[in-house]
């Protein structure tokens, strides 16, 4: 619908809206999404704001993928959470290639040894799930040492 040099415009919930519209999208699809088709990524923004978002400052983060992993999972904790990107049509964009998740084309694409590791993390996975309170030691000792190690937010551009 755009014509070469055109700019598609997206600003939507990303994150704890729940009962607040039908949508909530992860930056990732939208990011990967322009770049499989060939679009140039003009701006990518994570943004944070309140529910009295009239009277308070925003919040704004450049994102990437890969540039947050350790908050994939909760690490935002409560705070509401909106994406902002700005995309270019080329002359040689398309729109019908759907992308896949880059975190899972690296992980296919690991060397033999990654993928032996993976194995047996699956194999020790359905080893603890004959022993639920192991698992569950191991999973609080897990996220424990993964907000030990998580950077606080201010490590990202803020602007």
């Amino acid at each position: 619908m755009l014509k070469t040099g055109g700019y598609a415009i997206h600003s939507s919930p990303s994150s704890n809206h729940v009962d607040h519209g039908f949508y909530m999208f992860s930056p990732r699809a939208l990011y990967e999404y322009y770049v499989a088709n060939s679009w140039e990524i003009v701006e990518s923004v994570i943004f944070e704001y309140s529910e009295d978002h009239a009277y308070r400052r925003w919040k704004f983060y450049d994102y990437q993928p890969g540039l947050i992993e350790e908050f994939s999972f909760g690490g935002w904790g409560n705070k509401m959470l909106g994406i902002f990107l700005v995309a270019r049509k080329m002359d040689h964009s398309t729109y019908g290639i759907m992308p896949q998740q880059g975190t899972y084309l690296k992980m296919w694409d690991e060397s033999p040894q990654e993928s032996l590791k993976i194995q047996l993390g699956s194999r020790l996975n359905q080893l603890l799930n004959t022993l639920p309170s192991i698992q569950r030691m191991l999973r609080f000792v897990y996220f424990i040492y993964v907000k030990l190690r998580r950077k606080p937010l201010e490590h990202f551009e803020q602007f």
